[in-house]
């Protein structure tokens, strides 16, 4: 899948400086390696004028779309939901996040269900059709593409998701 534009980042602040009455906390971009987010955490902690910040919570969060965090999620979860989300479109990161699937499992589960981001299920079933049809029902195709995505969607075959980009499709085998 393509790249979107998602730039996925953190508000993390202070517990010491919040508990004391004081608003000390930064922006950081969650796209990169955990480690590099827990540097950028420890000198904005180091930097705090409560001089004995230890603790730290996520306070905001943007371009996670509905992918849900937590004051305490984990640091490392939450640098693979942002390369998750910079790879793939975020819906699809938010939908298997929301049924449960660990944050390890669903970058598999969309590369092993995602058949892509198609303007509808007739066309996924446009494209499976192809050229292969005889001449004389060339003009039927597409009347035969909306019957065949009617039926997957009452057999359950696939999941849709919209995206601003189109409608996500993930198989359902």
């Amino acid at each position: 899948m393509a790249e979107n534009m998602m730039k996925p980042q953190i508000y993390v602040v202070s517990l010491a400086d919040y508990n004391s009455g004081r608003h000390h906390g930064v922006w950081i971009d969650a796209d990169q390696d955990a480690d590099d987010i827990r540097v950028e955490i420890k000198v904005m902690l180091d930097r705090s004028p409560t001089g004995d910040a230890e603790d730290y919570a996520i306070h905001d969060c943007e371009d996670f779309g509905d992918v849900k965090l937590s004051e305490f999620t984990n640091i490392g979860a939450v640098a693979q939901l942002a390369k998750l989300i910079t790879e793939h479109p975020v819906e699809l990161v938010a939908h298997f996040h929301g049924e449960g699937y660990a944050v390890d499992d669903i970058g598999d589960e969309i590369e092993n269900r995602s058949r892509g981001v198609w303007e509808s299920l007739a066309d996924l079933a446009l494209e499976d059709i192809g050229g292969d049809l005889p001449e004389r029902f060339q003009d039927h195709v597409w009347t035969l593409a909306k019957a065949i995505a009617g039926d997957w969607e009452e057999a359950g075959a696939y999941t849709t998701i919209r995206t601003p980009d189109g409608v996500a499709v993930l198989s359902n085998d």
